[in-house]
């Protein structure tokens, strides 16, 4: 674990990445709502159940890859409710402030064995495949080269999966569904963009996604050395185009019992299509819902989130029955207070995410 002078030199690295990846985004906009008008009625409730989870662990050896399976989920849930509900739980007298930034060390530690990069994405890059597993990794699939029509479909399959991610997950919550990662430099010094849409079928929220053909997909991208970055929150950036720069690929699927297909470019047009009316109705779906039952089902999500984690000691992942009373007694309270839309009108690049993401801060 991290002692009182390496937590510092986190933190630091923590607020810059943040307010960088933060930054980027207009609070405004997040569908259906933002954070703090979705979940901030149970936020302490949530975060609560996370510590006292986590201090069952020995943290030291724990694989956290079967806890969290991807370095997004960690990243997500501490700038979602996990440090801001320890505050809360600090401002109620539940936990010292001790207590949170403990609990804020063990999420750093196991957020460093999730990756081989620095945790944080600083540098641009989030790399989960150690040079070791990229080379196996690599070994095991045949890359295509990329003619004039796949460097169209391909980008329109990949925007057709990231949207059907975020009409799942709402915004604040895709990382329960994706994981990007990247750019890996290859020996013949292009580089690699992994794109695992792990989780495209969560029947368990949604019954209207079951006729979904695919429970993941994964593509691997091969690009000539452009300056492709990828940010604390899965931002993909460059100052180049990337489809004209893509060199090869390799697409494949797995349904629910786990059988792989492999991908071929003329069903690229045939995914899409499918891919964009499932979630296309699904957005209609969530839009329609009475503004109660939006932050019911974004309670879901969030508890969803970190499935494999709360079914590790509980076998069951489900929110309690106390975050449906309290939303069903101060959801739309706590909606309105945080209506950014409407009364907030502040940029996210206004708003100062390290000292509200800094758990030896108060609320």
């Amino acid at each position: 674990m991290q002692t009182k002078e390496s937590f510092s030199l986190l933190m630091n690295d923590f607020s810059k990445a943040i307010n960088d990846a933060q930054g980027k985004m207009d609070g405004r906009t997040f569908w259906p709502g933002s954070g703090g008008q979705l979940s901030a009625s149970y936020i302490a409730i949530d975060a609560n159940d996370i510590l006292q989870k986590m201090s069952r662990l020995e943290i030291e050896k724990t694989n956290f890859k079967e806890l969290f399976k991807t370095p997004a989920k960690i990243r997500y849930v501490l700038t979602g409710n996990y440090i801001i509900g320890l505050k809360v739980l600090v401002r109620d007298k539940k936990i010292s402030k001790e207590e949170s930034i403990n609990a804020v060390k063990s999420f750093f530690y196991a957020l460093e064995k999730l990756v081989d990069s620095d945790p944080f994405c600083l540098k641009g890059k989030n790399l989960v495949y150690n040079k070791k597993q990229l080379k196996q990794k690599l070994s095991q699939i045949s890359f295509q080269k990329a003619d004039e029509q796949i460097k169209k479909s391909l980008p329109r399959l990949s925007v057709s999966l990231d949207s059907i991610i975020w009409s799942e997950y709402y915004d604040i919550f895709i990382d329960a569904g994706i994981n990007v990662h990247g750019p890996y430099t290859l020996a013949d010094g292009n580089i690699l963009l992994i794109k695992d849409y792990f989780d495209l079928k969560p029947v368990e929220i949604w019954d209207s996604v079951k006729e979904f053909p695919f429970k993941s997909v994964k593509l691997f991208l091969k690009f000539k050395p452009i300056d492709l970055t990828i940010d604390y929150l899965m931002h993909e950036t460059s100052t180049q185009a990337l489809a004209p720069n893509l060199l090869e690929w390799h697409a494949e699927a797995f349904d629910e019992k786990g059988k792989s297909f492999l991908l071929q470019s003329d069903s690229f047009e045939e995914l899409t299509a499918k891919t964009m009316q499932v979630s296309s109705n699904q957005v209609e779906y969530v839009n329609g819902l009475v503004l109660l039952d939006k932050i019911k089902k974004g309670a879901e999500l969030c508890y969803y989130q970190l499935k494999e984690f709360r079914e590790f000691f509980d076998k069951k992942w489900f929110p309690p029955k106390e975050v449906f009373d309290i939303i069903e007694e101060r959801g739309l309270e706590r909606w309105e207070k945080f209506d950014w839309k409407n009364k907030q009108k502040q940029h996210s690049a206004t708003v100062d995410w390290a000292k509200r993401y800094d758990p030896r801060e108060g609320l």
